[in-house]
């Protein structure tokens, strides 16, 4: 009896010694990353911003830099997998604005060293965004407390190994919405991005929006060859896709042509906003020679609701900061830049993917109430103000009740393929 009882007595100490020295050594973990990850933020708004926490590695040469172009995004912490794959998509500079509030941030720099430990991250730049009133928190109570070697100053990433983290990535447990009951700033962190960019082109896509092979290289060739007047207040679209779950992402306007005619690529947003895209005239960008010399391909007009994703020069209009959540945060900056005289030009060759379908099921529940406040704040707001910065302009984005901000959501196949029956070859060619 004595003996299971002195037994008893050591295992408590026992188990006593080992949470105390657990204790001790994540006050040393909590340290060591807060000193790396979360020195003074500068202050922004509402929010704070630590700036080139993975800085990319830049040229010294003053022209290099300005002439190339950075690929914008932001993210919070369950969306970092995607960057890993802009990383193989985009072979230019990389600046991203990632969402971290209070414990989100203790992820997240777990994170950033997965991705510096595994990938080449020289292109790479990372700038860390949270509200001040949800300033970053330690969290060892955390799952990834245990990706984490306990012996800071020798091995600090253990695990996963480098082929599992992709993976490891996809299972961090958050989302953009409402990120633990604070709204989700879109167009803050856009701001941030580009703000972070430091090159004199950008092209902004959603964190899992991807581009097509080569983009960067045909932008700055073809740019490279006009005149400054060509260049100022132009953008220039690309012409955005989604696509079905688990299929390869097309790599060339060739390849997708196949994935369409195959009813396994379809115009971005087709089924739940079909007007956000419809301007960009995907029957007549069909319709060109497939891989012709041609870089851009003809003028497009603004429309209502049109929220394209496209390249041009760093100093477009930043984004209104006001709208969160779901609804308007990129139609205002278009409709913005349509105010200023901004023209609009559809790039010939080049696109983006979506990976997956977008349907009314996939929205979170508070989408409708959102997009409504976010439609008063654009019509009612954001354009008469519009008014009184350009006075001059002739241009006006208002739409009156057309929309009273709710999405159409029947799918209706906006456009056909002329030459559809020439683009249904070799279906069982890989894509």
């Amino acid at each position: 009896m004595f003996r299971s009882i002195g037994l008893v007595i050591v295992v408590h100490l026992a188990l006593y010694a080992l949470h105390e020295y657990y204790q001790r050594q994540s006050v040393e973990l909590e340290r060591e990353i807060f000193k790396k990850y979360f020195p003074e933020a500068e202050a922004w708004g509402g929010y704070r911003v630590l700036w080139n926490v993975m800085p990319a590695k830049r040229t010294n040469e003053r022209k290099q830099r300005d002439n190339d172009v950075t690929l914008l995004t932001q993210c919070s912490v369950n969306n970092l997998h995607y960057v890993t794959e802009m990383l193989q998509r985009w072979d230019g500079p990389i600046s991203v604005a990632l969402f971290v509030p209070g414990r989100h941030a203790f992820t997240a720099a777990l994170c950033l060293e997965m991705i510096a430990r595994c990938y080449d991250t020289e292109r790479l730049t990372f700038h860390l965004v949270y509200p001040t009133s949800h300033p970053p928190a330690f969290d060892s109570t955390s799952v990834w407390f245990r990706h984490y070697n306990v012996n800071v100053n020798q091995n600090p990433l253990r695990y996963p190994h480098c082929r599992k983290v992709r993976e490891t990535l996809q299972s961090v447990n958050a989302t953009n919405y409402a990120l633990g009951g604070i709204p989700y700033p879109h167009n803050t962190l856009r701001n941030v991005a580009k703000r972070g960019s430091g090159t004199r082109y950008v092209l902004l896509l959603d964190v899992d929006v991807m581009p097509s092979q080569g983009v960067r290289h045909v932008f700055l060739k073809y740019i490279g060859q006009q005149e400054e007047s060509r260049r100022n207040r132009t953008v220039f679209v690309l012409p955005a896709f989604e696509l079905l779950e688990n299929m390869p992402l097309p790599r060339s306007k060739t390849k997708l042509v196949r994935a369409f005619a195959l009813g396994a690529v379809r115009p971005f947003h087709v089924e739940t906003c079909p007007q956000c895209h419809h301007a960009t005239k995907y029957e007549d960008w069909f319709a060109l020679e497939v891989n012709s010399s041609v870089a851009v391909a003809f003028e497009l007009t603004w429309a209502p609701s049109w929220e394209p994703f496209y390249l041009g020069l760093a100093d477009v209009p930043d984004y209104d900061e006001r709208f969160k959540q779901y609804g308007f945060d990129r139609i205002s900056q278009v409709c913005e830049m349509h105010a200023a005289g901004y023209r609009f030009q559809l790039m010939a060759n080049a696109f983006v993917v979506h990976k997956g379908f977008k349907s009314k099921k996939s929205f979170h529940r508070s989408k409708d109430e959102e997009n409504r406040r976010n439609w008063f704040l654009y019509e009612h707001v954001f354009n008469q103000e519009l008014k009184l910065k350009y006075p001059d302009s002739k241009r006006s984005c208002l739409v009156g009740s057309k929309r009273q901000g709710k999405s159409k959501v029947s799918f209706k196949q906006h456009f056909k393929l002329n030459t559809k029956t020439k683009l249904i070859r070799d279906q069982n060619e890989e894509l």
